[in-house]
């Protein structure tokens, strides 16, 4: 069965996240002043580590391979831009497991 999920950001540049395998990013978005990710999920597949990272415009990135873009949003002030990467080799600042936040969020 596939589902759409929500996952929170947590407010750190790189992070990750424990999502159901084989998980399609679908996209990143702020809602209520917190920072989500939405994933198409088959939520009783075995979980894995995905690695992401989220910049402001402007950041260097030329040091970090394998940029998967997904998405670009404003925070709810309009006065940040961010963006988001899923990439393969980058070391996180913090460790989430995604849990499913609201069903119809």
């Amino acid at each position: 069965m596939k589902t759409v999920y929500k996952y929170a950001i947590p407010r750190t540049n790189r992070f990750e996240l424990q999502l159901p395998q084989h998980a399609k990013i679908l996209t990143a978005n702020t809602q209520n002043a917190q920072e989500f990710l939405w994933a198409l999920v088959e939520p009783y597949n075995p979980t894995e580590t995905r690695k992401f990272l989220r910049t402001g415009t402007g950041d260097n990135l030329s040091h970090i391979k394998n940029l998967k873009y997904i998405t670009t949003w404003f925070e709810d002030s309009n006065t940040l831009v961010w963006h988001l990467f899923e990439v393969e080799d980058l070391k996180p600042q913090r460790t989430m497991i995604g849990v499913l936040l609201n069903e119809h969020s």
